[in-house]
């Protein structure tokens, strides 16, 4: 998981090394009564049912005639718009390539999605993280332990947590 971010982290970081890859794109229309589709939520399960729609329910709102929705995971977007009218739902479904995938998987984590591939990635990328601070602590404390080597331990200790510490300032004031 190290090594997935760390490449994921360069394709975003140095875009125009690699060049912007262009997602796949399709359009679909499907029927759906409007006795079914008495909400966003009801008319998301019903295309995620009955259509094969994949992912989760990441925007919904009432409109004038209808609504409009996404449902989306790391790797695909469904943007439909609804029709009480018409019982016509129209789906744009953009396919991330898997450099893009990896990118998104850096906004999404926690564990409040109900999708059970966006939960496990959500876990995962917890224990990494809990095992990287786990990593530097024990490594600051070995350090310590060795008494020949804490002026440069120091040293470069202060040195990482300026450049950090300016980083993050500047990514801030960006």
């Amino acid at each position: 998981m190290v090594v997935q971010y760390g490449v994921s982290t360069m394709f975003m970081s140095h875009r125009n090394w690699f060049g912007e890859p262009k997602p796949e794109t399709s359009e679909a229309s499907y029927t759906v009564a409007s006795e079914t589709a008495t909400s966003a939520r009801a008319l998301a399960r019903e295309l995620m049912d009955r259509h094969g729609l994949n992912g989760e329910l990441r925007q919904g709102r009432d409109t004038k005639g209808g609504y409009e929705l996404r449902i989306a995971l790391a790797g695909i977007q469904h943007d439909v718009e609804y029709s009480r009218a018409t019982g016509q739902a129209r789906v744009k479904t953009l396919r991330r390539t898997a450099r893009q995938t990896l990118t998104a998987v850096h906004h999404q984590g926690g564990l409040q999605y109900g999708h059970w591939v966006s939960n496990a990635w959500g876990a995962l990328v917890g224990l990494v993280s809990i095992g990287l601070i786990l990593l530097g602590l024990s490594g600051i404390y070995l350090w310590f332990k060795l008494r020949q080597e804490r002026v440069v331990g120091t040293v470069l200790l202060v040195f990482s947590l300026v450049y950090s510490v300016s980083l993050m300032v500047m990514l801030r004031s960006a």
